[in-house]
């Protein structure tokens, strides 16, 4: 895909989970929070990762797992913030059972804001395009 369609699915993605997030902060029934915390994490994480692949798409580049994404960032660090680098190595230096609580139990609530935080580190690098 190209920088714009990855571009629009992280911004979509991105509204769903802030949605979600609002939600999730508002919610009182332990189920239901923990649900929307759940769908919240897998649209942030797809946010980023969208976001992610749209920046590399500027060089005609694509990821095909986690591992080979953080490679390519760091094989073209001149078109990442190394704080974004940071965050994505961080996100991913857990392991997938890991990030899995949160993404699929809604475990964890400090990589939970880990994975918001990214998403919304890399969202701000597409402020004023359209």
């Amino acid at each position: 895909m190209n920088e714009n369609v990855h571009r629009l699915a992280a911004e979509r993605h991105f509204e769903m989970a802030s949605k979600c997030d609002e939600d999730f902060n508002k919610e009182k029934a332990k189920d239901t929070k923990t649900a929307l915390m759940v769908a919240a994490a897998q649209n942030f994480f797809y946010a980023a990762t969208n976001a992610i692949e749209a920046v590399l798409a500027r060089k005609n580049l694509h990821s095909f797992n986690h591992e080979d994404r953080l490679n390519k960032m760091l094989e073209n660090a001149d078109l990442f913030d190394d704080n974004i680098i940071r965050s994505y190595m961080d996100l991913i230096s857990f392991g997938e059972s890991y990030r899995a609580k949160v993404a699929y139990r809604g475990e964890n609530g400090e990589k939970y804001k880990k994975l918001k935080q990214i998403a919304s580190l890399l969202l701000g690098m597409f402020k004023g395009l359209k």
